[in-house]
């Protein structure tokens, strides 16, 4: 798909994961294998098995590897910073179109990744690079300020942020 679908379904995903942290919802397994894709190109999050309100549970964590910060970090990272550093991830799978490391899902090889202190590989050009990197350095302190980062990174490039049909900008299939 064209830069601003995948720009869009990224903004779709932190967007939901705003309205959670809202109620306030720790979703503690926020992985893009945990949402939907609806008939008008809509992100729909699901599977809330592992959350749990914010002011409730502190040490929610069922994030799948590739959502993980490697191992010096993970150990002084708060639950809603976990959790922040996933949906950098999650921004990461949706805009590069696979998965953080270059590992289709050897969890081993991941693990071995993660404890030699790697970090995933983000393509140059990628235009929510800045965006990811301050999730992952833990720059951005709620799902808000992700929303609002990728909505100016979209405003720069004047994108839409739900093109029907996946088609690239000014090219819908009612324009044709």
């Amino acid at each position: 798909p064209p830069i601003n679908v995948h720009l869009g379904l990224a903004l779709d995903f932190a967007e939901g994961v705003r309205h959670l942290h809202g109620c306030p919802v720790i979703w503690g397994d926020l992985s893009t294998r945990n949402a939907l894709l609806s008939n008008d190109d809509r992100v729909k999050l699901c599977d809330f098995a592992g959350s749990g309100l914010a002011t409730v549970y502190d040490a929610l964590e069922q994030y799948e590897i590739h959502y993980c910060p490697p191992e010096p970090e993970k150990e002084n990272m708060s639950t809603m910073e976990r959790e922040l550093f996933a949906l950098g991830s999650a921004i990461y799978e949706i805009t590069e179109w696979k998965l953080s490391y270059d590992f289709k899902a050897d969890t081993e090889a991941v693990n071995q990744a993660l404890a030699r202190g790697e970090w995933p590989r983000l393509t140059p050009g990628n235009l929510a690079m800045h965006t990811i990197s301050r999730c992952w350095a833990l720059e951005l302190s709620s799902a808000g300020e992700i929303v609002d980062a990728l909505k100016n990174v979209m405003s720069q490039r004047e994108c839409q942020p739900h093109a029907p049909g996946l088609c690239p900008i000014g090219q819908n299939a009612h324009e044709k």
